[in-house]
């Protein structure tokens, strides 16, 4: 959710460009601040969200699926380790 290095080094080239040093400190808040939010929400609502029974069924449902998500990343990465 937080944005990566990527994004935000390249907000920061758009905002050096478009006014200086005030553009770069805006446009990093503009990145960042939604994004905080966001986590800030679900973070508040996650305490009272989880204690219905069909709730806590969905997240247990994906901790199974990233769960086999990764399991799944690691075997393509082990053959193509071991192909090459």
């Amino acid at each position: 959710f937080i944005p990566g290095v990527i994004i935000v080094s390249s907000s920061c080239f758009i905002g050096y460009k478009v006014k200086k040093q005030k553009g770069i400190f805006i446009s990093i808040l503009g990145i960042i601040i939604p994004s905080i939010t966001v986590i800030t929400i679900v973070a508040m609502c996650m305490e009272s969200l989880i204690t219905y029974p069909l709730t806590s069924a969905i997240l247990r449902g994906m901790n199974v699926a990233v769960t086999a998500i990764l399991i799944d990343i690691n075997i393509d990465l082990i053959k193509n380790n071991i192909n090459n």
